[in-house]
């Protein structure tokens, strides 16, 4: 995910049942920072309802542009924040409006939305699921299943 202003998060998930998941391990995938000729509005802000948008180039697999807005919760403290920027179509694929919690933060979309991004050929919608936005340093999205 690259939300411009050199804001840019990876993240893996492994699904692992039972004895398995004391062994399994989950690995951040390298970063690819080649530009990919694609573009999307990004920004991203901290207790804040919008951002000042810019135009970003996305690389390696970002294909899609994401915009959601909502609020952070972590340690009886809410935040609002704002994502704008490009991600890859696995993101796309669980973003949707909603709640839930994860490491004891817990986070509310209230706008969720996903579409290919500008520069692609045959531009249409991206599709949906669920993100969950979680603050670690700066920023830090958890895929919530």
């Amino acid at each position: 995910m690259n939300f411009g202003q050199g804001m840019t998060t990876r993240t893996s998930v492994a699904c692992c049942v039972g004895d398995a998941c004391r062994t399994t391990t989950v690995t951040v995938p390298p970063a690819n920072t080649k530009p990919n000729g694609r573009s999307c509005r990004g920004c991203y802000a901290f207790n804040a309802a919008q951002c000042n948008e810019q135009t970003i180039a996305c690389a390696g697999s970002e294909t899609h542009c994401m915009d959601a807005a909502g609020t952070v919760t972590i340690g009886g403290s809410q935040m609002q924040s704002v994502m704008k920027g490009c991600v890859s179509e696995s993101i796309c694929a669980q973003l949707k409006v909603g709640s839930g919690t994860v490491a004891g933060m817990s986070a509310s979309l209230t706008t969720a939305k996903c579409t290919v991004a500008s520069g692609a050929a045959g531009a249409a919608p991206g599709p949906a699921g669920l993100l969950l936005p979680a603050l670690t340093g700066l920023l830090l999205l958890q895929l919530l299943s």
